[in-house]
């Protein structure tokens, strides 16, 4: 598993926990101090390193249910295939997975429901790169009418 000093940890947690997860770094540092968050504590420059384990661990006290399910983005299938431009109409609508959960008797109900949020974060994911993929072309839209205004006051000069 990979390490992480403060400042990559502080960016990993709010990569799998966007709306949960500490912004500061003192509040990492805080937890290492409590014996909250393990952490090999360094002197120095050097810093603390925090290993991905213990980091996931940490980052259960900021989900409702303890179980954290998300991958980073750059790790995340559906991030992938927004990144590569593909089709996203590939993830499951509710109704699908109940159905192909519901064929198999050998899950329980924590199962399930990790599924569920597996399959809910996919969409949530699906949101964030659709409403990134607005906010660009909001930005476009601004610059065009910028453009366009541009030319009338030019025009109107005449």
């Amino acid at each position: 598993m990979r390490t992480f000093n403060i400042s990559e940890a502080l960016v990993y947690l709010n990569t799998i926990l966007p709306n949960s997860a500490p912004k500061n770094e003192e509040t990492l540092r805080r937890a290492i101090r409590n014996g909250e968050l393990k952490a090999e504590v360094n002197p120095g420059r050097v810093g603390s390193k925090i290993k991905e384990e213990d980091l996931l661990e940490y980052s259960k006290k900021y989900t409702k249910s303890g179980i954290v399910v998300s991958l980073p983005r750059t790790e995340n299938p559906l991030m992938k295939m927004v990144l590569q431009d593909k089709n996203l109409t590939e993830i499951p609508r509710l109704l699908d997975v109940m159905v192909a959960v519901g064929q198999r008797s050998d899950l329980d109900r924590i199962s399930y429901n990790i599924k569920l949020l597996e399959t809910r974060n996919m969409w949530d994911e699906k949101r964030i790169a659709i409403q990134m993929n607005i906010d660009q072309l909001m930005i476009e839209l601004q610059k065009c009418q910028d453009e366009i205004n541009a030319f009338d006051v030019e025009i109107g000069k005449n």
